[in-house]
């Protein structure tokens, strides 16, 4: 935690949303989209999930774009994960209906169902090291 104060710090942040969560910007809408059916999470496209974001406005499209830090979205599973129709999948936080509109819709495409289990993705697919051989 203190390093993430620090790290707040030097980029300019306000700290004091560091120590206390509810000073921090909330979105004006916040909206579930649900599993459109039972199954199990066979895959999630996270360049959709990114872009999604960025939509919302929480990421930059260009170079000088702003970002509204009170908006972004969450994903409440994984692949491997069984789903029961109608279960939260993302939560969208959003300041604005078009913007929401257009993330929506990205999103809906985002996510893979399969009505077999789906084994969940490795943690980690290999090891680094500096050898050559």
């Amino acid at each position: 935690f203190a390093k993430l104060r620090e790290r707040v710090e030097a980029q300019g942040g306000d700290v004091g949303q560091s120590d206390e969560p509810g000073l921090l910007p909330k979105a004006q809408v916040v909206e579930d989209m649900l599993a459109p059916e039972s199954g199990y999470v066979a895959g999630l496209n996270a360049l959709s999930v990114g872009l999604a974001a960025v939509e919302l406005g929480a990421g930059r499209e260009q170079k000088g774009d702003a970002i509204d830090h009170a908006v972004g979205l969450m994903v409440h599973c994984k692949v491997g994960d069984r789903l029961r129709s109608g279960q939260a999948v993302f939560t969208l936080y959003a300041n604005d209906a078009v913007r929401l509109a257009q993330a929506k819709a990205r999103l809906a495409g985002a996510l893979t169902v399969s009505p077999e289990p789906v084994g969940a993705l490795p943690m980690f697919y290999d090891l680094i090291t500096g050898d050559t051989e």
